[in-house]
């Protein structure tokens, strides 16, 4: 996976935050986005994990939800 693909991958997860904002939705994204970074971080040794977590989230969700 290459860099942009990172980029549009957490691109895709921080709209889908501000599209789907109840509290099961947020979970899930919440969920998929710590999978996805998981895998990636498992595959290639140079992916960083913490910035594609820092990039896929919002500032006030993580207020709202302590995250």
């Amino acid at each position: 996976m290459s860099k942009k693909d990172a980029v549009a991958i957490a691109e895709l997860l921080r709209q889908a935050r501000l599209q789907y904002s109840g509290d099961e939705a947020a979970e899930v994204i919440e969920y998929v986005s710590r999978g996805i970074a998981n895998i990636c971080a498992d595959r290639n040794d140079r992916f960083d994990r913490d910035r594609f977590l820092r990039a896929c989230r919002l500032p006030d969700f993580e207020e709202m939800f302590g995250v």
